[in-house]
């Protein structure tokens, strides 16, 4: 679930990912990419010269989620779905047990990416929607 509103803040996670240490692993398993994101995800990031750096800020937001949330609260990495638009904010889809956590406590998930060659950075917030804890 995302949105823009404005509410407390419940949760705030970061994370950061080493592009070419997570290319050499997703190269070396294979089934790597497909565990962690969906098809939608894969797409996104295409097969040119961004495809990794995309793909490890994704998973960087994953990781920042999941921090924000303080576990993954029995959901798969590919339950936890980073979008991708220019310009805008990512869209977010979680689901499975974490996606069910975050409803039934009302927040709201805000993340913002940023990825160079080298590294990909994420930033996650959970909010309350209402503004109330």
């Amino acid at each position: 679930m995302t949105d823009g509103g404005v509410g407390r803040v419940w949760g705030v996670g970061v994370d950061a990912v080493d592009v070419a240490r997570f290319q050499a692993a997703a190269e070396r398993r294979p089934r790597l990419v497909t565990h962690l994101f969906d098809d939608d995800e894969v797409q996104y990031a295409g097969d040119g010269r961004n495809r990794w750096e995309r793909l490890a800020a994704r998973f960087a937001a994953k990781e920042a989620i999941v921090k924000a949330a303080g576990g993954f609260r029995g959901s798969a990495w590919r339950q936890i779905v980073v979008g991708g638009r220019l310009n805008q904010p990512p869209p977010v889809a979680v689901g499975g047990p974490l996606g069910e956590w975050i409803e039934a406590h009302h927040l709201v998930v805000l993340v913002s990416l940023t990825h160079e060659r080298a590294v990909a950075i994420a930033v996650a917030v959970l909010q309350t929607a209402t503004g109330e804890p």
